[in-house]
């Protein structure tokens, strides 16, 4: 991926299509957090709503065109680097120890879990 950037048809892509910002309404679902919609290749939602690959497979049957796995891990990779800088300003900044900041910590610690299991990125 390095090199070459993301490029590939653009959608609308919500930017946090996860459960916690939908709603179901007469058997549909709404994406109801709209403050990062944008235009986007797909893989930018797609990496955080596709459970494995059979649901890739159908979003390639449906759209025509299969997801690129380095844009997905991209937009992975990207997103828990986010979690990482937020959580970094949270505690940085003066705060109390609370429930929620409990919560906060064990995100930020889980998150660099996830990213040291994934070992160093490869620029192939």
């Amino acid at each position: 991926m390095a090199g070459r950037g993301v490029r590939g048809a653009r959608a609308s892509a919500g930017g946090e299509p996860h459960a916690g910002n939908l709603l179901r309404s007469g058997g549909r679902l709404l994406l109801v957090d709209w403050d990062t919609v944008g235009l986007a290749v797909p893989e930018r939602d797609l990496w955080l709503v596709a459970a494995d690959s059979a649901d890739l497979e159908r979003y390639a049957d449906a759209a025509g065109r299969r997801p690129d796995p380095a844009a997905l891990e991209l937009y992975r990779l990207r997103w828990a680097l986010e979690d990482v800088a937020t959580y970094v300003g949270w505690f940085r900044a003066p705060h109390e120890r609370t429930p929620d900041t409990e919560l906060a910590w064990s995100g930020f610690a889980e998150t660099l879990r996830e990213l040291a299991a994934d070992g160093p990125v490869r620029a192939d």
